[in-house]
């Protein structure tokens, strides 16, 4: 029990409190989607940024703007949005429905050490618990580096934690 508390610990460390990287989405059909993705937790609320071939999604801490590829932009208040898009799933994990809470469709079930820097976390779906996922979480730069759900993989394929954000990072220009 103690390796999976020193995963959550990790995790739910706030740390780093800005970071960006690149993201690669993949679905068991085969689809696939990579995203340039940044973040910052503080100043509290966390914003973020995704940017891919769908277009670009920022929320601001005030508002969530979507801008895609064909269509209009839209925008909502950004507190009417609980999670996250999935790419963000492993960078933003508070906001991913895997931690087990009576919300989540996700709850972990055991962990093991991979490795001096990585815990292996191995989820169940809570209303099927024959369906298994893994989460592999990087102790150092405290991120999932690979989500393993079946129907999709999420895995942060480079990450830097050194990046701070430019005052235009989280603008949506108009």
């Amino acid at each position: 029990m103690r390796t999976l508390g020193e995963a959550f610990g990790a995790l739910l460390d706030y740390e780093p409190t800005a970071g960006a990287g690149t993201v690669v989405y993949k679905e068991q059909t085969g689809a696939e989607v990579t995203s340039a993705v940044a973040i910052t937790r503080r100043p509290f609320p966390a914003r973020w940024r995704i940017e891919n071939s769908h277009g670009l999604r920022v929320n601001d801490g005030v508002t969530e703007w979507t801008v895609p590829v064909h269509g209009s932009q839209s925008s909502r208040p950004a507190e009417t949005s609980l999670l996250v898009p999935f790419p963000l799933y492993p960078i933003l994990p508070e906001k991913a429905p895997i931690l087990g809470r009576s919300t989540d469709d996700w709850r972990p079930i055991n962990a093991h050490k991979a490795g001096n820097s990585f815990v292996v976390i191995t989820v169940e779906k809570m209303d099927q618990p024959e369906t298994t996922g893994t989460l592999t979480v990087d102790l150092s730069d405290k991120i999932i580096r690979e989500m393993d759900l079946g129907w999709i993989t999420i895995e942060v394929i480079d990450w830097s934690s050194a990046w701070l954000p430019e005052s235009d990072t989280f603008n949506v220009a108009m």
